[in-house]
């Protein structure tokens, strides 16, 4: 077997290592991480009508009779919303839900519900 140099073998590893990571970057920036745009998703609170039925289902789900009207919603994309109810006017406890709406069906799942006390 013949000897390999140090040299090489360091320019080798390096290379391999730059390859892995070019790759590793590749994937996290391919649409699987993305998800599709046309499904949503935002940092920043939003309000419209997805965020509206989201706090909706959420409403329903924590038995709150009269949801004080101001909520703060977040899209997550892929058909998943966050909301966040404050104190309102006293008459709702405060809560943090999710809600999923695949395929933006009349179906909707409220995934968790925690009451913010």
């Amino acid at each position: 077997m013949p000897k390999l140099s140090g040299p090489l073998v360091l320019l080798a590893a390096f290379g391999g290592f730059f390859l892995a990571l070019f790759l590793v970057f590749q994937v996290v920036d391919s649409e699987f991480f993305r998800g599709d745009p046309d499904l949503g998703g935002s940092a920043v609170a939003v309000k419209n009508a997805k965020t509206l039925e989201a706090h909706a289902r959420c409403a329903e789900a924590a038995h709150a009779a009269h949801p004080p009207a101001d909520y703060t919603a977040w899209d997550l994309g892929f058909d998943r919303y966050l909301v966040k109810v404050g104190m309102g006017d006293g008459a709702v406890r405060p809560y943090l839900c999710r809600a999923l709406n695949p395929g933006g069906a009349e179906e909707w799942t409220v995934q968790s519900l925690e009451y913010l006390d």
